[in-house]
């Protein structure tokens, strides 16, 4: 298993007029990056607080995804054997 301490993770362009934050935490609306990432839009922003996230995210939006530091947001590949985020569709 793959583990990726999640500083920042910028993924795409500059920030959109109007973008979202969308949070993940225990009790926020969102308690998964997925879940986020579903329901975010090109220049939308996640952001993920400390804990660990065992899930695999293949991005193809423009975001950024910021957690809360080194050895406190944790981000696994729950698919094994790979990077818990991948990019697809051009997207860097």
């Amino acid at each position: 298993m793959l583990r990726s301490p999640m500083i920042l993770l910028a993924l795409g362009v500059p920030t959109v007029a109007g973008a979202a934050t969308l949070n993940v935490c225990a009790s926020c609306s969102y308690t998964t990056i997925g879940g986020a990432y579903t329901d975010a839009s090109n220049g939308d922003t996640l952001v993920v607080a400390a804990g660990t996230y065992n899930e695999r995210v293949d991005f193809n939006k423009h975001l950024t995804v910021i957690g809360a530091g080194a050895g406190s947001t944790v981000w696994n590949d729950s698919g094994g054997g790979g990077a818990p985020a991948t990019t697809t569709g051009g997207k860097t």
